[in-house]
């Protein structure tokens, strides 16, 4: 039992490091007589302190260093005495056949569709975290590469070596029997279930491929392809050099086979994907689901064992109990404890106000808008196009605006929002951005008529503005003129004349401004307090 001794937890033994320290200092005297030696001479000392004063002293480091010493050794975790427990396995299994023949060093796809494809064979190894995965090749003939195991990183080893120079005989590509025989090696491992992913860019004989995967579909194993080169497709290298040609002389351009690898993947009631930059078809090809667990007899040789160890430490803590009864006796956890409390933060003090016991601020809000308070009810709304409405009513429009622009990325947002916002624009003399409001109002809404008829007046005021100043400036241009050649007192009577007319111009404008505080019609404030007198639930 004892050679077993050990602690689950070993870093918080560091904490007797200083518990060491202090104990160091109270030997040598630092701690036992407190503040009063520094004060009185160490032959007068016990004259003035008490027996049960200088033996209080001496047995409250001992008793806190016994507690910290305790405390650390159960936070550390003692343990000796170990408890079987049963492991479990998920069983999932998955194959990978790859196709190793000639038209894998077709380079339509960067470096080749076989250096991809060793990429891919990486990625589908790392996503089974639990379970065995095995590796086939195959050409004209299969080929186990690694049989089925747990241990992928085995695998992921083996790929860079896979060339198409590794195979005895060189011919088209039999998919068919590569499915036949990761059937046979889901079967030997008693596998119910389990993916079976075939990487290539054709099947060969696609009626013998199809009868192969309907096969291993009927006994639960799933067929999945992916599919290794581009439709254009591209020379076929041989191995001695050049390209491989036809009867004709021209070069053979191998190109990959969708039909009927998509076929395959039909018949085995799996999915077809194409290799992409990035990997992301292969993220789609998960593992095949499984509830099916396998126990592991831990006392097995050649089976993994997980441990689980009795932790001693919870019964060292009752040990720490007589220790906190003492002090509390003798007043040392109270002290303590009070100056703990008064350390905390003290929290914010806020004023109570009897009606929020009973309503939100929304139901507070809605009655004093009621009361005929607009301003009080635009600081008390949350939702943005209450407060809103609320702002609008009491004219303070700048908040109007600032709470209908936050309102436009809310849920409650609708097209009632951009019409609202023009005409706090609007009342604003923003004309443009107004007109702009009641655009994306229009958009929303096409048939609102209220949108339509507040747009074009203000664009009447807009012209009406943009016309005035036109006038003003072609007034002003030609007095210019004539005042180089007019006499002193002639220009003095002609700048009587344009202070005049700018007076009237003025004037003009301010009643264009007046005018665009017509843009809120009674529909219009009918609409705004509909919105703000909907109770809000409780």
């Amino acid at each position: 039992m004892l050679a077993e001794f050990h602690f689950l937890r070993p870093a918080w033994l560091l904490l007797l490091l200083p518990l060491a320290w202090l104990w160091w200092q109270l030997l040598r005297g630092r701690l036992q007589s407190g503040n009063w030696g520094r004060v009185v001479d160490a032959h007068l000392l016990p004259m003035l302190l008490t027996e049960d004063s200088r033996s209080r002293s001496r047995l409250a480091p001992h008793l806190l260093g016994l507690a910290w010493f305790i405390l650390a050794l159960a936070l550390a975790g003692p343990a000796w005495q170990r408890l079987p427990q049963p492991v479990y396995q998920v069983q999932q299994y998955r194959v990978i056949a790859l196709d190793l023949s000639l038209p894998m060093n077709v380079a339509d796809l960067k470096p080749s569709r076989l250096g991809r494809a060793r990429f891919a064979v990486i990625d589908l190894v790392k996503q089974m975290d639990e379970g065995q995965v095995a590796l086939i090749g195959f050409g004209a003939e299969p080929y186990v590469v690694s049989p089925l195991t747990s241990d992928g990183a085995t695998i992921i080893a083996q790929v860079p070596l896979l060339g198409t120079d590794l195979l005895p005989t060189n011919g088209p590509a039999r998919a068919d029997l590569a499915l036949d025989l990761a059937g046979e090696l889901l079967s030997q491992a008693g596998a119910k279930d389990g993916d079976v992913i075939l990487l290539s860019n054709r099947v060969g004989e696609l009626q013998r491929a199809v009868d192969a995967a309907g096969r291993l579909g009927k006994r639960g194993y799933r067929v999945s392809v992916v599919g290794i080169g581009d439709a254009a497709g591209g020379p076929l290298p041989l191995p001695n050099g050049g390209f491989a040609k036809n009867p004709r002389g021209e070069i053979v351009i191998s190109k990959l086979e969708t039909e009927p690898l998509v076929s395959v993947a039909r018949a085995g009631t799996g999915r077809y994907v194409e290799l992409l930059p990035g990997g992301q078809a292969i993220e789609t090809l998960s593992p095949a689901p499984s509830n099916r667990t396998a126990a592991i007899d831990a006392a097995s040789p050649d089976q993994p064992e997980a441990d689980q160890w009795r932790e001693a430490g919870p019964w060292l803590v009752l040990l720490l109990l007589p220790l906190a009864a003492l002090a509390f006796r003798r007043g040392w956890i109270g002290p303590l404890a009070l100056t703990a409390a008064l350390l905390l933060p003290v929290p914010d003090a806020h004023a109570l106000d009897w009606g929020s016991l009973w309503w939100r601020d929304d139901q507070r809000a809605m009655r004093q808008l009621q009361a005929g308070d607009p301003a009080g009810a635009a600081t008390l709304f949350e939702r943005n196009d209450w407060r809103a409405a609320a702002a609008y009513e009491a004219g303070d429009f700048d908040h109007a605006l600032e709470a209908l622009g936050q309102t436009a990325a809310a849920p409650e947002a609708d097209n009632a929002t951009p019409y609202n916002r023009g005409n706090a624009l609007a009342r604003l003399g923003r004309l443009d951005e107004a007109i702009a409001a009641y655009d994306e109002a229009l958009d929303i809404a096409s048939d609102d008529a209220d949108a339509r008829h507040n747009r074009d007046l203000v664009q009447r005021l807009l012209d009406r503005q943009r016309e005035q100043n036109r006038q003003d400036q072609n007034q002003q241009d030609p007095n210019r003129q004539s005042n180089m050649q007019q006499s002193p007192e002639q220009s003095e009577a002609q700048s009587q004349g344009q202070s005049d007319s700018d007076q009237q111009g003025e004037q003009s404008q301010q009643d264009g401004q007046g005018s665009g505080q017509d843009v809120d019609r009674d529909s219009d404030a009918r609409r705004d307090q509909q919105n703000a007198e909907r109770e809000p639930a409780a």
